[in-house]
């Protein structure tokens, strides 16, 4: 995820989402639903309550990470199968 630009906003900086408290869950917005790296939940008989944990990390892109703000957002959807 791109972090917002200006004079107060931290220069090279991006937000990566992730299914794991690592890397190795990195998730891939860039995809398609089902190929972008997120575990599908299946409810239990008789449950109407799913729980989904992301973690989010700074990430240097294009250089050296620089000292600033970092503000950045995600809009998502979820499939009903």
């Amino acid at each position: 995820l791109s972090n917002k630009t200006g004079s107060t906003y931290a220069a090279n900086v991006e937000v990566m989402l992730s299914s794991t408290a690592s890397t190795a869950g990195k998730l891939d917005l860039s995809k398609g639903p089902g190929a972008q790296g997120v575990t599908a939940v299946t409810l239990p008989a008789g449950s109407s309550v799913a729980n989904f944990t992301y973690y989010a990390a700074y990430i240097a892109n294009g250089g050296t990470a620089g000292a600033g703000l970092v503000s950045t957002s995600v809009q998502y959807t979820l499939d009903y199968l």
